[in-house]
C-alpha cells in the first residue's frame, strides 16, 4: 500500500475516534444537564407514591389515584424521625420500596442511600424487609441484614442516616 494512502487512512481513524469521543461527550453532557433543568423546574419532594399520614386519621394523597379513608387499617405504618425533629408517618399496604429513585414509594435525598435502597412488603406471615444490595447496607435494630427479615412492631429500620420505626 503506498506511503500517501496509509497515512490519509491513519488520518481517517483519528479523526473517527475523535468524533466519537465528541459524540458521547455530548450525549453525557445533554443527559447531565437535562437531569440538572428537570431537577432546578421541579422541587422534587423527599418522599413520593405512598399515602402521607398527617394525623391519626387524616391521609394525605402523595400519587394521582384517590387513598381511602380506612385504607392504613390493619396496615403497619413506618415512621420518618427525621434528623430536625419532625415524623413522618407513611402506610404498608402491599409494598414499599425505598432509595433515592424517582420510582421509589419513599424517596430519600442522601448520599447514603442507593437509588433502590430497600424493599418492604407484606405476605401472609408479616410484614418483611430486605436489603436490595445497597452500597451502605440497611440496618434492622442496629444488626445489618443480609436476607429478608421479618419485621415486628417497634423495630427500627436504617436506611442512610433516615431511622424509621414501624409501628400498626
Amino acid at each position: 500500500m503506498p506511503v500517501p494512502l496509509q497515512d490519509l487512512l491513519k488520518y481517517v481513524v483519528i479523526v473517527l475516534v475523535w468524533l466519537m469521543f465528541l459524540r458521547i461527550s455530548r450525549a453525557i453532557w445533554v443527559e447531565v444537564r437535562s437531569d440538572t433543568r428537570r431537577m432546578s423546574k421541579t422541587k422534587t419532594p423527599e418522599v413520593s407514591a405512598v399515602a402521607r399520614i398527617e394525623g391519626p386519621t387524616k391521609l394525605k394523597q402523595a400519587v394521582d389515584q384517590p387513598i381511602l379513608e380506612n385504607s392504613t387499617k390493619g396496615a403497619e405504618v413506618l415512621e420518618l424521625q427525621r434528623t430536625d425533629g419532625t415524623k413522618e408517618r407513611f402506610s404498608v399496604n402491599d409494598e414499599v420500596t425505598i432509595g433515592r429513585a424517582g420510582g421509589c414509594s419513599i424517596r430519600l435525598d442522601d448520599s447514603y442511600v442507593s437509588s433502590i435502597h430497600a424493599r418492604i412488603w407484606r405476605e401472609t406471615g408479616g410484614l418483611f424487609i430486605a436489603d436490595l444490595a445497597s452500597t451502605n447496607g440497611t440496618l434492622v435494630n442496629s444488626k445489618k441484614i443480609t436476607t429478608k427479615m421479618t419485621l415486628h412492631e417497634g423495630d427500627l429500620i436504617e436506611v442512610g442516616k433516615h431511622r424509621f420505626v414501624v409501628s400498626s
